[in-house]
This record gives structure tokens, C-alpha cells and sequence, in this order.
């Protein structure tokens, strides 16, 4: 049996990012960084979860769902501190402006 090839959806973080709230229908900056943070924490809780079930013998998890999960969480890791260091650097660039 050839189960098809399913897309893989883009990242949490950036889902989390496009969400709208706040006044206006704006987005806070920091409301939508503690939610890429958390959409972060919640890849990496799944792959884990996964990773044990794999470990422990869960008859329902294969090998290619736990790598899947392991690398959703590793490519949003990577977003996030991308994320953080362009946000690192624009508050330098800030800090050093001559006024």
C-alpha cells in the first residue's frame, strides 16, 4: 500500500504570526512573538512525545512521523532565532543612531 505524499504545512510560527488581534485588527508585536515562541515549544513537545512513543513501542507511531515532527520543530527553532537575532540587530542599529 502507497499512501500519497502529504505537503508539509509551514511552519507554526509563521501561522502564528499572521494571526490578528489586538485593537484595530493589528497584531502586537510581542503578542505575536510570545505565540511564536509557544508554537515553538509546542512542535518540540510533539516531536518529543513522539520520539518516546517511538522509544516505548507505540504500535501507531512510525519512524517517518517522529523525523517528520523532529525536523518541523528544528526548522521552527531556526525561524525563531532568525526572528530574534533581525530583532537584536534593529535594536542595536536604534541604539547607535547619532541624534
Amino acid at each position: 500500500m502507497v499512501l500519497p505524499i502529504t505537503p508539509v504545512s509551514a511552519a507554526p510560527i509563521s501561522s502564528a504570526l499572521s494571526s490578528t488581534g489586538g485593537a484595530g485588527g493589528k497584531t502586537d508585536f510581542g503578542d505575536a512573538i510570545a505565540k511564536g515562541i509557544e508554537a515553538v515549544s509546542s512542535a518540540d513537545t510533539k516531536a518529543d512525545g513522539l520520539a518516546q512513543a517511538l522509544v516505548t513501542g507505540d504500535p501507531t507511531v512510525q519512524l517517518h512521523d517522529v523525523t517528520v515532527a523532529a525536523a518541523e520543530a528544528n526548522l521552527s527553532l531556526q525561524l525563531m532565532v532568525a526572528v530574534r537575532d533581525k530583532a537584536v540587530e534593529a535594536y542595536q542599529e536604534i541604539i547607535n543612531l547619532q541624534v
